[in-house]
């Protein structure tokens, strides 16, 4: 940081803290004549009148700026925020934070861009309201100023053009307003403008300083920091790509300015659905340049949480820029060893949850584990989990991360020989944590690390501690000492991790449990549906939130259980704690592909036995009309496969009725339905039943419903089937929710094009808009089509 940017926040020297507090004033208070507050409110007015006026000396403009920064500061953390939101607010469009932002963009002064930007840097510090307002820099009230000017031009030339009364005056002011008309056509996002005081080659033409562009950066870090809302707009306005311009010419570039980078894209890098965008070769080259330098004057830890955070759950073959020599895990675990210590990390003090962000990403993949582990982060999760006082945030990191590290016996291995009181610890934070999901997360990784030290022939026996964990006995009750529910903390453990003695059977078991992720709760919710109605017994799934369901009413107390394969259920670890919670109580196991060319990892079959009911399910999809399981292919017999494996798990406790869903061999083919006649049902067999087994799975009502691909169909569709139909048969899910708060109909799905998907929608791949638009496009021509045989047939 420039020595003048280093100037302290908070000012120099003073009165003692809490004697500065009593005399201090809100400045939301009522000014009075000759008071504190009056002087302070009569500066704001000075700065914004001298800022408005474009005639006011150079001089006096650069003091207004300084005065600004000064104003918008305070010890008092609370009476700050007021008065940042009061001074960068005041004022008639475009208030003080748009002059301001006029001033650094056109001043030719260097000392004046300066103060200008050092005062958006302290108006948006820590301050999420003046965050937005200077990302959006009244944008939507100069739309509306820019329609009404072009209104105003022609009603001037109107008056020019007919020799009306007043022709001369309009004359007069045409110029002006041409010129105002281009000034507001002219202003920009407020990010875009900050952007725009990095390019290299305005150093020459408006004496950009290198300062300047240091508070430039601070300033985009502020807003990236503050505002996670925002980051769609400063990926518009390709923010990270100015930083990482800046870091590329690291070598060439002051090291305040290259810090200053380093840290913006640390912040952009914390919001998860910011990071894709953050995984092109030249931002890894770039970061990794500056994490090779390995110096504090130029922030190369940030850099390498950023790293972290950007690549830390990809494999290696993603990621090449990454090389060992880097260090990428070592370096997060030492930050946040230092966070815990309260030291300086690079120079500056950080947050020990967004350090613990970076660490969560590092675990997300298998590659980082054993590293992690061998360096000590266990002691610090544990320690960090023993406060008495703990940031939710940082707790949910460090089980998640726990989690995640609990599946490879090595691993485990090496975290209790890191932490002895892992197991405890967690065993605390089963019912201790502040979040459910926290407590989840601890219930999940006892199961995982108990799964992972012991093999499936043996069962756990012996010590207290030992039967805190799922016994592999089959029948699923846990086996060792019961004297007491509790361990030797006195603290009462989860349901499921309870022991049960061999008298109790481990508790009555009544439905079947659905395994599925999140994102295809509809396919599970579906085929729970199919099941119950086909067998009578009831199902179960995991919680809406998509943690894992170990409980009576989970897999513990299922019948047996049905895991619903994807890409996004592999990466999952609850779901992966429920597999292995559902193989170490000897559940029997019928698993469901619905992606034929989905890459299952080594440890699926290992810990799905050695003869696996794994069932093809890649020729039925979700219809979100009819809101249930159809064939892709209307001669296929629906999950024809998927019934008969019920049979063979031969399931006990149900009363067979579970082992009745394979379908009949005896049952004679359906008949085909009579052509033109799609409503028609099949020919009735004895008793009444349907002698077809596609009439037998699928029921009587979704025989031969055809799939609405029509834009007749479509256009009667409400939002929320458009919705699914986004995020479901498109494959858009991270789309869904904007069509959702859109309110995007079937009427309104027609109308869209490119920019409604760019500007409204904020759908920023152009893939994804391609097939969305294609898919819109294919709809028209299909509906064409059919009226064009319709009018052959005629």
């Amino acid at each position: 940081m420039a020595p003048a940017a280093r100037e302290g926040r908070r000012g120099k020297g003073g009165a003692d803290k809490k004697d500065e507090e009593k005399k201090m004033k809100d400045p939301d208070d009522k000014p009075k004549h000759g008071g504190e507050n009056f002087d302070w409110h009569m500066s704001l007015l000075e700065v914004y009148t001298t800022l408005k006026d474009p005639d006011a000396p150079k001089d006096a403009i650069r003091e207004a700026c300084l005065k600004s920064w000064q104003l918008g500061e305070n010890r008092n953390r609370r009476v700050e925020e007021n008065r940042q939101n009061m001074v960068a607010k005041y004022g008639d469009y475009p208030q003080v934070h748009g002059l301001l932002i006029d001033t650094m963009t056109k001043s030719l002064n260097e000392e004046t861009q300066w103060r200008a930007a050092r005062a958006l840097t302290q108006l948006s510090f820590s301050n999420p309201d003046v965050s937005w307002i200077i990302m959006h820099n009244m944008m939507r009230e100069t739309r509306v100023r820019i329609q009404a000017q072009k209104a105003k031009l022609e009603q001037l030339r109107a008056k020019i053009a007919n020799e009306e009364a007043g022709m001369d005056a309009a004359k007069d002011a045409l110029p002006a307003a041409k010129q105002l008309l281009l000034e507001l056509s002219a202003r920009r996002s407020g990010s875009n403008h900050l952007v725009q005081m990095l390019d290299p080659d305005r150093q020459s033409v408006f004496n950009t300083s290198s300062r300047v562009q240091e508070c430039a950066l601070h300033c985009l870090n502020n807003l990236a920091n503050s505002c996670w809302e925002g980051h769609d707009l400063l990926l518009r306005d390709k923010v990270h790509k100015a930083a990482v311009e800046v870091m590329a010419d690291s070598l060439k570039r002051p090291p305040f300015v290259v810090s200053a980078a380093s840290g913006l894209m640390l912040s952009l890098s914390y919001r998860p659905e910011t990071r894709p965008f953050l995984r092109d070769q030249a931002t890894l080259e770039a970061l990794g340049r500056v994490v090779l330098l390995d110096s504090t004057e130029h922030n190369s830890m940030s850099a390498a949480l950023a790293l972290a955070n950007i690549t830390g759950s990809l494999p290696a073959h993603e990621c090449p820029q990454i090389t060992n020599a880097m260090q990428v895990p070592q370096k997060a675990i030492n930050a946040l060893q230092a966070g815990i210590t309260r030291e300086q990390v690079g120079a500056r003090y950080m947050t020990v949850w967004k350090i613990m962000s970076a660490c969560t990403a590092l675990a997300g993949h298998e590659r980082n584990h054993l590293v992690m582990a061998q360096n000590g982060i266990c002691a610090s999760l544990v320690e960090l989990l023993g406060q008495l006082v703990r940031n939710p945030k940082t707790e949910a990191g460090c089980l998640e991360c726990l989690l995640r590290m609990s599946f490879e016996p090595v691993t485990v291995k090496a975290l209790k020989a890191d932490a002895p009181d892992l197991v405890k610890t967690l065993e605390k934070m089963c019912t201790a944590a502040t979040t459910p999901k926290a407590c989840k997360s601890a219930e999940a990784a006892l199961w995982a690390q108990g799964r992972a030290e012991t093999p499936l022939s043996e069962g756990f026996e012996g010590s207290d501690a030992a039967s805190t964990r799922p016994s592999t006995v089959a029948g699923g009750s846990f086996r060792g000492s019961t004297a007491g529910r509790t361990n030797s903390g006195g603290l009462q453990r989860p349901p499921s991790l309870q022991p049960v003695g061999e008298e109790e059977g481990g508790g009555k078991k009544t439905h079947v449990f659905v395994s599925a992720h999140k994102n295809d709760e509809y396919f599970a919710k579906s085929l729970g549906s199919l099941i119950t109605s086909k067998s009578g017994v009831p199902t179960a799934q995991q919680h809406e939130e998509g943690w894992g369901n170990f409980e009576a009413d989970g897999v513990r107390g299922s019948l047996c259980v049905v895991i619903l394969l994807s890409e996004k259920y592999l990466g999952c670890p609850y779901c992966r704690a429920e597999a292995v919670a559902a193989t170490t109580l000897h559940k029997p196991i019928v698993v469901a592909c619905f992606d034929p060319y989905l890459e299952l990892p080594p440890w699926v079959l290992p810990l799905l036995g050695a003869e696996p009911f794994i069932i093809d399910m890649s020729d039925v999809y979700y219809d979100p009309v009819a809101k249930g399981l159809r064939p892709v292919n209307k001669s296929t017999v629906l999950m024809d496969e998927f019934w008969e494996s019920f049979a063979a798990c031969d399931i006990q406790g149900d009363g067979g009725a579970l082992a009745k869903l394979a379908p009949s061999r005896k049952a004679a083919a359906a008949p085909e339905p009579p052509a033109g006649a799609p409503g028609d049902k099949p020919q009735q067999g004895e008793g009444g039943e349907a002698s077809g087994k596609r009439y037998d799975m699928l029921g009587e009502e979704d025989l031969y419903a055809e799939e609405p691909t029509t834009r007749a169909d479509m256009m009667v569709w409400d939002v929320e089937q458009v919705a699914d139909w986004i995020g479901l048969q498109l494959g858009l899910p991270h789309c869904r929710d904007m069509f959702v708060a859109n309110a995007v109909d079937g009427l309104l799905l027609f109308e869209l094009d490119e920019e409604d998907l760019t500007e409204s929608l904020a759908v920023s791949d152009e893939g994804d808009r391609t097939k969305i638009l294609a898919c819109i496009r294919a709809a028209v021509q299909a509906a064409d089509a059919a009226m064009g045989e319709a009018g052959e047939e005629g």
